[in-house]
């Protein structure tokens, strides 16, 4: 079976305001991947801020520009965004179809990117997720 492309970006630190191809943060992982594996752009935000309203502008800047808006589904899909409260916070990531299964890929402190079972998820933290999907 041929590695899935997600699985060379494992282990690649996070860093605060880092969009790769070494190092990424949150935000800056799910950007990449957009625009070097599916050729879409995606607006560059700060997903992270010290109050609530500037993570809410940020959510609302990336659906104005980019068409994405939040469904309904409680099991996301190939290419979907997630976006979720984690143990540190607002965190954002990638769903993908990876080996028959639903799995997260996603850039955390400590970590870095990781590719996560989305049934996992809960179980490590991560809470109230919302799937964005494409309009």
């Amino acid at each position: 079976m041929t590695p899935h492309w997600a699985t060379t970006l494992i282990g690649k630190p996070y860093v605060i305001g880092g969009e790769g191809p070494d190092k990424f943060d949150c935000w800056g992982l799910v950007r990449w991947c957009f625009i070097n594996q599916f050729g879409i752009d995606m607006p560059r935000i700060t997903i992270g801020g010290p109050t609530a309203a500037d993570r809410a502008k940020a959510i609302r800047e990336v659906e104005d520009a980019s068409g994405w808006r939040p469904c309904a589904d409680s099991r996301p899909g190939d290419r979907d965004i997630l976006l979720m409260y984690g143990p540190s916070g607002r965190h954002v990531a990638l769903a993908l179809a990876v080996n028959g299964g639903v799995h997260v890929l996603h850039c955390i402190e400590e970590v870095g990117v990781t590719l996560t079972s989305f049934s996992e998820m809960w179980f490590l933290g991560f809470k109230d997720i919302t799937i964005w999907r494409k309009a």
